[in-house]
């Protein structure tokens, strides 16, 4: 003889499972989802990202925490694959006065062909504390780019907060 508390089991389990079979499904209308492709408005000194499409594109950006630390040197390598693609990887430290700041993605801009600048900033964390930096800070980042094949002469400017940080050019002077 199966006791009434046993036969409860399975009516319970039963309950549990369509619970979250409903939670799952989900109700009403769904909520528009930011991305990581819908970039932060404010990275180009225009205040947004650029218009115009450019024949290369930002592939990886990543930043780190902000740091009290001088800001490091931009640094640039160039990679060329078999099919001619060049890809440049770029690292470096947008200076700032507070470790809790972050940089938001990166626009990659095309003014004239074969030239391109890179815009970077930084933005204030909300979901931290203010840490004022005594003496410099940064908030260190690393950009992949991916330019067409074929693209020489190739000159990247990097942009920190709306001004010149590096200039890069391929083949150098």
């Amino acid at each position: 003889m199966v006791s009434r508390r046993l036969a409860v089991i399975p009516v319970v389990l039963l309950l549990a499972l369509a619970v979250a079979m409903l939670a799952a499904v989900g109700t009403g209308t769904p909520a528009p989802v930011s991305t990581p492709t819908e970039p932060m408005p404010g990275t180009t000194l225009t205040g947004g990202f650029p218009d115009e499409p450019t024949d290369a594109q930002v592939t990886t950006f990543v930043s780190g925490a902000g740091v009290c630390d001088p800001a490091p040197a931009v640094a640039v390598t160039m990679h060329t694959n078999a099919s001619g693609v060049v890809t440049l990887a770029v690292t470096g430290g947008i200076a700032t006065d507070d470790a809790a700041r972050f940089a938001p993605p990166a626009a990659l801009t095309d003014p004239v062909p074969g030239e391109y600048v890179l815009w970077t900033s930084t933005r204030e964390d909300e979901d931290r504390q203010p840490r004022p930096c005594d003496d410099a800070g940064h908030v260190p980042y690393e950009a992949t780019i991916e330019l067409p094949a074929g693209t020489e002469p190739v000159t990247l400017t990097v942009m920190h907060d709306g001004e010149a940080a590096a200039t890069w050019e391929h083949p150098g002077p």
